[in-house]
């Protein structure tokens, strides 16, 4: 079993679905947030009538603490095609987060296909070295590749929008839907080129799923338009090697730079 398989393993007890959240996915002050969103949704396609996510939003209400956790999913409605889920994750101190998904069937259709950002293959970019920093332990449970293997080789540098991007993988296993929201959290932060490294935790994040996962590597690309009032959007897309759209997401999250969060 692959560590990502091993930490978001649930077990059912009747209504209730049980596990661990693991330190294996921590970054700056607590876990992942795309690694946390994966709880309710293996609980929720443990309970749908229908194959594949096709989106879910997930609200984080107050930060987890690493430790047993348990995974309350409920059918809202279901109609032939599509199937609506609701589902909280709560610990000793409550709610920590609570999702909305919509489960259905994908289908192959190509009538008006999405084109992928141009970019060398993964083999033809620099493999980011794996960081000491425990502050981004999520990170190791991945190979990046990237235009250079320092940080900054993360951002394209594209006029008037932030943009980061890398080709990505899991160390021990292929993408499947089920590991889609942890790439759609896995890289860092588009604002970081211009602002730099920071503070920002997930306030909301939203995931769409725009086809299966079928390729070894997939291009993660994100990119930020505005950052005021404190928070920052963050627009997600992630392809397949062979040029499909796997998924697109939108984060909000608070941006706090290092100087005022130290």
């Amino acid at each position: 079993m692959s560590l990502f398989d091993d930490d978001t393993a649930l077990v059912r007890d009747g209504d209730v679905w049980r596990g661990e959240v693991s330190p294996r996915w921590h970054v700056g002050a607590g876990p992942n947030g795309g690694y946390l969103a994966t709880l309710p949704l293996r609980a929720a396609l443990d309970l749908a009538p229908l194959p594949d996510p096709l989106s879910m939003t997930t609200h984080y209400l107050q930060r987890p603490v690493y430790g047993p956790i348990e995974v309350r999913p409920r059918l809202l409605h279901a109609t032939r095609g599509h199937a609506y889920l609701a589902a909280d994750a709560v610990q000793e101190h409550g709610v920590v987060l609570t999702a909305l998904a919509v489960v259905g069937t994908l289908r192959e259709d190509t009538r008006l296909a999405a084109r992928m950002p141009e970019t060398a293959p993964p083999d033809e970019h620099v493999t980011v070295p794996a960081t000491d920093d425990p502050s981004l332990e999520f990170t190791r449970r991945f190979e990046y590749r990237a235009r250079r293997p320092e940080f900054e080789g993360f951002y394209p540098g594209t006029p008037g929008i932030e943009v980061a991007q890398a080709w990505m993988r899991l160390l021990d296993r292929d993408v499947d839907t089920l590991a889609v929201p942890v790439f759609m959290d896995g890289m860092p932060p588009a604002v970081f080129g211009a602002l730099g490294p920071g503070l920002m935790p997930t306030l909301e994040l939203t995931v769409h799923w725009r086809a299966r996962p079928r390729t070894h590597w997939h291009l993660a690309r994100f990119s930020t338009r505005f950052f005021t009032g404190g928070y920052v959007e963050e627009d997600g897309e992630l392809w397949g090697e062979d040029g499909t759209l796997v998924s697109m997401s939108r984060q909000l999250a608070r941006y706090v730079p290092i100087d005022d969060a130290s």
